[in-house]
């Protein structure tokens, strides 16, 4: 991949940056579902904890009745047990936060590899497409 002044060029790496970005924190969020303490360095449901509300937890209040919504923030709201933890996922599986989110994060990865296609074939373009998927694939 050969890289020039060209404003084009600035243009295409700042998308990729922007959409790497992205998808590295979507699956962030997503680690804190599902990911091994040992390997994200933090427990699971540590957002939660802190009260961080992610895009999962977002996209199931979109899709949750009104009730249930309450009934979660009401959790957040105190300290969050590890039942809270494994209830609160359940909720943002059943009301498809986990799909969305793994969607919109294969959309980023997606904007990220095309706007690497009008580079030439080499070692760095090779690298830089090994790292979207290492961000999209790290370990769980």
């Amino acid at each position: 991949m050969t890289t020039s002044d060209k404003p084009e060029d600035h243009e295409r790496l700042k998308v990729f940056g922007e959409n790497l970005g992205l998808a590295f924190q979507i699956q962030d969020d997503l680690l804190d579902y599902y990911g091994k303490q040992s390997i994200v360095g933090k427990p699971i449901g540590n957002d939660f904890k802190d009260k961080k509300i992610t895009l999962p937890l977002i996209h199931a209040f979109q899709n949750a009745e009104e009730k249930k919504i309450k009934e979660i923030k009401k959790l957040l709201k105190y300290d969050v047990s590890s039942k809270d933890v494994s209830y609160i996922i359940q909720f943002v599986e059943n009301y498809g936060g986990i799909e969305y989110t793994k969607q919109r994060q294969n959309d980023y990865a997606f904007q990220a590899q095309k706007s690497l296609n009008s580079y030439e074939n080499n070692d760095v373009k090779e690298a830089l497409l090994n790292f979207i998927e290492f961000i999209i694939n790290r370990t769980k």
